[in-house]
């Protein structure tokens, strides 16, 4: 469940958010969507996971609070 109060660190301060060793669980896929959803000055989100995970399309399909907000994701498994 989201919290009531977002943050304004989080809405209106971050700029580049990157997530390393994501393993693509329920948990992590709720943050992930809960940054999209509020950080209204968000340009970059870079997802770093060590194989690859069919997250990129539930991600990509997130509704964005930052309409320049773009989304990368490296399974390489190296880090960003």
């Amino acid at each position: 469940m989201d919290p009531i109060f977002v943050p304004q660190c989080l809405s209106l301060q971050l700029k580049t958010c990157r997530i390393l060793n994501f393993l693509g669980q329920e948990s992590e896929l709720l943050l992930a969507g809960y940054i999209l959803k509020n950080a209204r000055v968000l340009q970059t989100l870079k997802i770093n996971c060590n194989e690859d995970l069919k997250i990129q399309r539930e991600l990509l399909l997130c509704p964005r609070a930052s309409p320049v907000c773009t989304v990368m994701i490296d399974c390489t498994g190296e880090s960003l």
